[in-house]
């Protein structure tokens, strides 16, 4: 996990973005049905109390092109983390380990 894009979504109060980010690249392959998504998991692992949010936070990371959608497959693809640091001009490649248990509150 780049070091620098963490610094930079906490400092922009991105880190919900970045949280969501993370949980579609470490659960899937890159690529993902809308329909393989799952809702409740996503709520329970974030701590969010609506379905509206993770939509809202969806359609901001694809508004950020952080994941891109095709509408015919109904696919999601979850961009690499050098992709995402070339979006937000992030120089560093500086990286840190990042584990699924880190998502708790």
């Amino acid at each position: 996990m780049p070091v620098q894009l963490i610094f930079n979504c906490i400092r922009n109060s991105d880190d919900k973005l970045l949280q969501l980010y993370l949980y579609l690249k470490i659960s899937s392959s890159g690529k993902l049905r809308e329909k393989e998504l799952d809702y409740e998991e996503i709520k329970n692992v974030m701590n969010i109390k609506s379905l509206k949010t993770i939509k809202t936070y969806l359609g901001e990371l694809k508004r950020k092109d952080w994941i891109g959608y095709n509408k015919k497959s109904d696919n999601y693809f979850i961009r690499s983390f050098d992709k995402v640091n070339e979006l937000e001009n992030v120089p560093s490649r500086i990286a840190a380990v990042f584990s699924i248990k880190y998502f708790s509150n």
